[in-house]
């Protein structure tokens, strides 16, 4: 699985096939959450480039749109008009990019998405450390060689500052490339998983759970990039609350790119009325 190309190619992909491009309401429609998550990135980029009059927007508000949404689930208001929307689209593209410290001050319309999003960025953080860990200890396990605990290996890598770093400067797109970097570096690394079966994450520091060992760590980091590169999630994957935010954010992103082609086919509309 090439799963940092995914990343990388998904734009030139969309660009190459543009009746292909259009989002489906139905977010079951065999889209990953990573390619969802490029292609509202996409759509942001051209409303951004398109909608050079927003001020023409604020007499509409979001009941105006065709799309068949309920706009609290999506984080959205029935009055909000569509001038706003367009401000809180370009806010969570510049999150997404360039992380939320950079997020225009004074817009609130978007701070529960943007909660979710710097969620998100944490658990995967975490996650890399992880991946990068067991990368280290497979190396060390597969020489018998005893590998240090993960505080210790984090420490003499000096990525500590990885899992302290401010979740103001969140980036999701670039959180998401070095996860699925690391996991696959992990996946080349380890030849003999069943070796780390003998190795309990509550002796290395990895986990509190006393039942866990390092194997089964290592496929829970498979089964979360399942759940980022595959649009039915894993059956066995019992990371509720992780499935959950990912689908959550896949539902608004899936969403909000619908909205925005409707809305720049609208623009184009009422701005060659007006002019």
């Amino acid at each position: 699985m090439q799963a940092p190309a995914v990343l990388e190619n998904t734009v030139m992909h969309m660009e190459a096939s543009p009746e292909k491009n259009r989002p489906d309401h139905n977010t079951e429609s065999g889209l990953c959450f990573v390619t969802v998550l490029e292609r509202f990135v996409k759509s942001a980029t051209v409303l951004e480039e398109t909608v050079l009059f927003p001020s023409v927007l604020m007499d509409l508000s979001v009941n105006a749109l065709e799309a068949k949404i309920n706009p609290n689930e999506i984080y959205l208001y029935k009055e909000m008009d569509l001038r706003t929307f367009c401000r809180m689209v370009k806010s969570l593209r510049i999150q997404l990019l360039q992380g939320c410290s950079f997020i225009e001050e004074g817009l609130e319309e978007n701070k529960q998405i943007r909660n979710k999003v710097e969620e998100l960025c944490l658990q995967l953080k975490t996650l890399t450390q992880h991946a990068k860990y067991l990368r280290y200890a497979s190396e060390e396990i597969a020489f018998s060689k005893k590998p240090v605990s993960f505080q210790e290996y984090t420490v003499q890598t000096c990525e500590r500052m990885l899992l302290c770093e401010d979740h103001s400067t969140c980036n999701l797109r670039d959180t998401l490339k070095m996860f699925l970097n690391a996991v696959e570096e992990m996946e080349k690394e380890t030849l003999f998983p069943c070796l780390l079966k003998s190795f309990r994450t509550l002796d290395y520091g990895c986990s509190m759970n006393s039942e866990q060992n390092l194997n089964d760590l290592f496929v829970r980091l498979l089964q979360v990039r399942s759940v980022l590169l595959a649009a039915s999630y894993c059956e066995n994957f019992d990371e509720s609350a992780f499935c959950q935010i990912v689908t959550k954010l896949k539902n608004i992103f899936n969403f909000y790119a619908v909205m925005v082609e409707e809305i720049m086919v609208m623009y184009r509309r009422k701005v060659h009325e007006d002019y």
